[in-house]
């Protein structure tokens, strides 16, 4: 093999490998959403609630938890009341609203009817404990 063709075969190959780990990295960030959060804090009715009232609620039992899943459904747990989800890049949807929402670092921020929901993603030692 001459020398261009053994430049040429190794510029494929790089442009291969580069393609290969641009994809990843994508992929990745893409499903860095998933998983599971809990309520930290909100504003409802004008009304906020902070993260040692949200703690308290779920010490006595009464919790806002939403799971995001890989194939586009979340499950919002919101004080006993169950709701099936879809979702996008910007908006959750229910059978009757939808929901915009911002997604930064394992804090997911939801929009709902005016109120704000602030969730933060349950860690891995947090899933493993509650196993």
């Amino acid at each position: 093999m001459t020398k261009r063709k053994k430049i040429l075969v190794g510029i494929c190959f790089l442009v291969v490998f580069i393609i290969v780990i641009i994809l990843i990295i994508i992929n990745t960030f893409k499903n860095n959403m998933l998983g599971n959060y809990y309520l930290i804090k909100m504003t409802e009715n004008g009304t906020f609630i902070g993260l040692d009232d949200t703690r308290n609620f779920r010490i006595l039992g009464y919790s806002a938890d939403i799971e995001i899943r890989k194939d586009k459904t979340a499950t919002l747990d919101f004080f006993g009341k169950t709701l099936k989800l879809t979702y996008d890049k910007e908006k959750m949807f229910s059978k009757d609203e939808e929901m915009p929402y911002t997604y930064e670092d394992g804090v997911l921020t939801l929009e709902k009817n005016g109120n704000t929901y602030v969730f933060e993603k349950v860690s891995e030692e947090e899933e493993e404990s509650s196993d």
